[in-house]
């Protein structure tokens, strides 16, 4: 029985063809003893294809134990193999378009495998090994983004589960990411689609951490997490999540807010509107999670470059950069507690972008942002008016 399939482990699918009804989910369920396993549309359109293939082995695969009937873990194992062996071989393997979803049904199989409360890991141990996560990390060149999500599951429940894996899991990801933000190489560097689906890995890891931080979780964001922000290619495809992952740090220790606001400074991309609307984006986000004493000291700095923003000849930038001061909740209050420091900085991009600027919609919003400052404090901003018109 299991010599005709093999105990191959290796096999790959995707579709996007309308699923058949000739043959329901349930039968072919039952025809494969796939238990507890839930199937997408596509799994199922490839074996309802190929269910004439299934009838030629009725009788050896009725002859198949179901898994949960089985008491060794070694037997399970073999049943989980030879099971998918027999997904492939419905499956067409050779076309394509079939591959992800033969290797999405793998992938699923595992990792309810591994979730499942019958699961001793002493034993899962002489398998998921050092060895085996590399394996998985090498699969993370995939193109296809739907594969690197799968994998990116995989490897949250091994993390999860095997403690004595979470050291290696990491120095695997921190290899990753340290070489993709420094190559130079752009030819290798267009090979590192994957970080949005590592960043997403990383958050498993970010889960484990109590307050306060320890010195090496801190390493962590400053040396691989904070260089995130300088590469050019490809920051959009990730940044959404790096930013998740700043904010999960900030509100551990507030702290790394100074050196964050620092490195998305130095790293600004002042060539580049895209990333640049992306970082103020990612600074707002930061702000609505900043306490007043922190704040306090990134002011200088940060509105100095938030000036130039204003007064950028991109609407987007400008605009953006001038929504700042039109948000609610703890932005508002920020502003408002230390508008005597602000206003300083700002006026002069603000004043020039309301008379100077091409865009009617910009200029209308630099005219709300003067009324707004002025309302706060009219003694200044007449002081301001005052200092620039001499």
């Amino acid at each position: 029985m299991v010599t005709k399939y093999g105990l191959d482990q290796t096999c790959g699918s995707d579709c996007n063809l309308p699923c058949s009804s000739s043959t329901s989910d349930k039968e072919i369920k039952q025809k494969l003893n796939v238990d507890g396993i839930v199937l997408s549309k596509n799994n199922f359109y490839y074996l309802n294809k190929n269910i004439g293939e299934i009838n030629e082995f009725d009788d050896e695969i009725n002859n198949i134990p179901k898994i949960k009937d089985t008491n060794k873990f070694e037997d399970k194992l073999k049943l989980v193999l030879l099971k998918i062996n027999i997904c492939k071989k419905v499956c067409n393997f050779y076309v394509l378009n079939a591959q992800l979803a033969t290797k999405e049904l793998i992938y699923t199989i595992f990792i309810k495998f591994i979730e499942s409360t019958n699961f001793r890991i002493t034993l899962g141990k002489k398998f998921v090994d050092e060895g085996f996560v590399e394996k998985i990390f090498s699969l993370f060149y995939s193109e296809d983004f739907r594969e690197r999500e799968q994998l990116a599951k995989i490897l949250k429940r091994i993390y999860s589960k095997f403690i004595s894996l979470r050291i290696f899991i990491k120095k695997q990801i921190n290899y990753l990411i340290f070489n993709f933000i420094y190559e130079d190489n752009l030819i290798i560097n267009q090979k590192f689609i994957f970080i949005k689906e590592l960043l997403e890995v990383f958050n498993s890891i970010v889960d484990v951490f109590k307050v306060p931080l320890k010195m090496e979780q801190k390493e962590l964001f400053i040396k691989i997490l904070l260089p995130l922000h300088k590469p050019i290619n490809y920051f959009n495809l990730y940044s959404e999540k790096l930013t998740e992952l700043m904010v999960r740090y900030i509100e551990m220790d507030q702290s790394l807010i100074q050196e964050l606001i620092l490195i998305i400074l130095k790293y600004w991309p002042n060539e580049n509107s895209n990333k640049q609307i992306k970082f103020l984006d990612e600074i707002k986000i930061i702000l609505s999670k900043t306490e007043l004493e922190q704040f306090q000291k990134i002011i200088p700095k940060l509105f100095s470059q938030i000036s130039k923003c204003i007064e950028n000849n991109h609407y987007k930038i400008s605009t953006n950069a001038l929504q700042l001061w039109k948000e609610e909740g703890k932005i508002k209050y920020l502003f408002k507690e230390c508008n005597n420091k602000i206003t300083p900085i700002i006026f002069s991009s603000l004043y020039f972008c309301s008379k100077n600027h091409w865009n009617n919609s910009v200029k209308n919003l630099s005219e709300d942002v003067k009324n707004i400052l002025a309302e706060r404090d009219w003694k200044l901003w007449n002081k301001m008016i005052e200092i620039n018109s001499e």
